[in-house]
């Protein structure tokens, strides 16, 4: 979450760029502390029953860039071990599309 993090602070402030993050766990409860323990700033959407109803057998984390029309132009399955590598893709990925 730390990268997620990283890339949301590189996007800040554009306008062409929104960040949404879905949540799982059982226990919403849980969110907050550890939000607030890893100081991480981004806003978490509760969405356990929307992506189970939508696919059930997502593996997470995942990552999506989306056109402005709903396209998924760039799906990322989890962080490969090497956050900068993320980050530096998904950048690479909102450069297309804009």
């Amino acid at each position: 979450m730390p990268h997620l993090e990283k890339l949301i602070e590189s996007v800040k402030g554009r306008s062409d760029v929104a960040v949404v993050t879905l949540n799982m766990d059982d226990n919403p409860g849980l969110i907050e502390p550890l939000m607030k323990q890893l100081n991480l700033s981004f806003p978490v959407l509760l969405a356990r029953e929307l992506v189970e109803e939508i696919e059930p057998a997502w593996s997470l984390p995942r990552s999506w860039i989306v056109d402005t029309v709903g396209n998924i132009r760039l799906e990322s399955v989890g962080f490969g071990g090497d956050g900068e590598k993320w980050i530096s893709r998904m950048m690479e990925g909102l450069r297309q599309i804009k």
